[in-house]
């Protein structure tokens, strides 16, 4: 019995040795590594100059020479990697990691933290969870197109550790069998490579050229990528232009719509993040110093620009908007898309605090021009947004000092910040944008207030002149605001013999209170207006004034004595903002019937 005993505790031993061989997984030496390179490219903005590029990823593997003969204590490879773009590298770089530094990071093995080197080969300085693969590190700009990041220290994948040949992989003692390089937080210039007019598939990407160089040999499979789609990013679709009247008080509304080319075209700010893939926000990956502490510098900016407003017109818009309400209001939460006023912005967009607040705010003009900037502060990256701002103006009619100028404004509306710097810059704001504003359209248009006179007959032929007065009587004693403006003159008809009637003429200004007095044959020179000698048909007198009234006197005896004389008022007629407008019958019938014959053509009166 004691005996089998023994046999038995024998052979268990036997077993268990043989389970812990089985179980054991060797250390590899350095043979051939190669690296698959792959990307997803995000859709960015055509327009932007710092649009973040999908992060590059190499998945590294060791081929171990035969019998794993190689030298153990190479477990860790000094590399140089460089990415080379196909358009300008627009990162933030000297922001106190050092003289052309980016912020954009290179990570071994996801070996994460907060406070990237700028240096290779650092290892235990940022609290990284694994002190044997060094931190993520900083990389420099060595062109405008191209990051370097050198003295990487490459964990050769599967070799020991502690750099002898008899580590035992299945207790930790080996690094990873496979070796990740991510390149994350990359920026570069879209608008290099054209902005397109509508948001099409472009017919040019972004791509990145990636090599690493060293004292080995690393194969590199699929070394160039895609790496980012431009694809036009903001549409603007201006609102119905309010057209209004000098002397009438207006309190009107117009509007300008902003519309995204794609679902994550309009961007918050977000926060730093180390997590793997694309963000949805426009801050990239952790960098003390860098704009925001991950390189952007603020939210996706509006600039809606004014042009030419005329003087005593007034522009005012929502502090803050909500896209789903459709109204002004206050900040909520629930990815929708929302956006405030940036107070203290400069022309380009740039600077200035986003405010969430109720309320409006007057859009400062000067010399026609003034600007507001927005800044989006909520947003759904899985769906293309769209918000209308609802634009206000207004203007106090005072013709007496001619005001609101006559005239017509535009507005324009452009992702922000503008910038011309097409290169990575210490002090330019990340993202930023060309202006592609283009020609601006029309928001409003005032129009002078006008009296529009017939004379129905007027002849200057068989021995008759004709001679007019028009009187300008928006000068009264019951408050009325003078007005002051020229009369054109229109000849609709012909002068003896068939010859053709003479060209309009305009006459000097007539202010409230005054006549425009002439005649037909003689005119009268001291208020800009020629004869017409032989003229015979009907006039019509267009005067920048209301309350304009015209009469008239034919006779055959200017001089003298006449035979025959005929004096009549002149008609107005009505015209619209819109031109001159025939009427329809008044029952809306469209049948012209006895009762409606008074609303059928022109109600002109005297």
């Amino acid at each position: 019995m004691e005996a089998l005993k023994k046999g038995s505790i024998a052979l268990l031993l036997v077993m268990m040795a043989a389970t812990a061989a089985f179980a054991q997984i060797p250390s590899q030496t350095l043979g051939f590594v190669t690296c698959q390179a792959t990307a997803v490219p995000p859709v960015v903005r055509a327009e932007g100059i710092a649009e973040l590029v999908g992060d590059i990823v190499l998945t590294c593997q060791n081929v171990p020479p035969p019998n794993n003969a190689g030298d153990p204590s190479r477990n860790v490879i000094v590399t140089n990697v460089s990415v080379s773009l196909n358009v300008n590298v627009t990162n933030n770089i000297n922001f106190g990691a050092g003289t052309n530094v980016s912020d954009a990071v290179l990570i071994l093995n996801e070996n994460n933290c907060t406070s990237p080197s700028p240096l290779g080969s650092t290892f235990v300085s940022c609290g990284a969870f694994d002190p044997n693969v060094q931190d993520p590190q900083f990389g420099t700009l060595a062109a405008n197109n191209r990051l370097e990041w050198n003295r990487v220290a490459f964990p050769v994948p599967g070799s020991a550790i502690n750099g002898t040949g008899d580590a035992d992989c299945s207790d930790g003692g080996c690094y990873p069998f496979t070796t990740t390089l991510r390149i994350t937080s990359m920026r570069g210039n879209a608008s290099q490579l054209g902005v397109p007019e509508t948001a099409t598939f472009p017919s040019t990407q972004i791509t990145a050229f990636v090599s690493i160089t060293g004292p080995t040999t690393f194969s590199v499979t699929n070394n160039v990528l895609n790496v980012a789609i431009p694809i036009l990013g903001l549409i603007v679709t201006p609102g119905t232009p309010l057209v209004g009247l000098q002397c009438i008080d207006t309190d009107g509304a117009t509007a300008i719509k902003l519309n995204e080319g794609f679902a994550t075209a309009f961007k918050t700010l977000g926060v730093p993040t180390y997590s793997p893939g694309n963000t949805q926000w426009e801050s990239g990956y952790y960098a003390p110093g860098s704009n925001n502490g991950g390189g952007a510098s603020q939210a996706t900016r509006f600039l809606i620009r004014f042009f030419n407003i005329p003087q005593g017109v007034k522009i005012s818009v929502p502090r803050f908007y909500t896209a789903t309400t459709g109204s002004a209001g206050t900040a909520t939460t629930g990815d929708q898309l929302e956006m405030g006023v940036v107070t203290g912005a400069n022309s380009n967009g740039a600077g200035g605090l986003v405010s969430t607040a109720a309320g409006t705010v007057s859009v400062t003009l000067s010399g026609g021009f003034g600007y507001v900037v927005y800044e989006i502060t909520d947003s759904n990256p899985f769906a293309v947004e769209a918000i209308t701002v609802p634009i206000s103006v207004s203007w106090v009619a005072d013709t007496t000092n001619d005001l609101p100028a006559v005239g017509s404004g535009q507005v324009s509306a452009t992702f922000a910040p503008l910038s011309t710097v097409t290169t990575a810059s210490a002090s330019e704001p990340e993202p930023r944008f060309i202006d592609t504003g283009g020609d601006p359209d029309t928001i409003v248009s005032i129009i002078r207030c006008t009296t529009t006179l017939l004379f129905p007959f007027v002849t200057n032929q068989a021995g008759f002149d004709t001679g007019m007065a028009i009187s300008n009587t928006s000068e009264d004693w019951l408050g009325t605001d003078p007005q002051a403006g020229t009369c054109d003159i229109h000849y609709h008809g012909s002068t003896t013999g068939g010859g053709a009637a003479p060209a309009p003429q305009t006459s000097t200004v007539i202010a409230g209170g005054e006549q425009l007095i002439y005649t037909l044959s003689g005119g009268n020179p001291l208020q800009g207006i020629a004869g017409a000698p032989e003229f015979q048909g009907y006039i019509i007198a267009v005067c920048e004034f209301q309350y304009g009234h015209g009469f008239a006197f034919i006779t055959d005896g200017f001089g003298g004595i006449p035979a025959l004389a005929q004096g009549y008022l002149a008609l107005v007629i009505p015209v619209t903002t819109s031109g001159r407008l025939a009427g329809v019958p008044a029952d809306g019938t469209g049948i012209v019937s006895a009762p409606a014959l008074h609303t059928f053509g022109e109600a002109l009166n005297h």
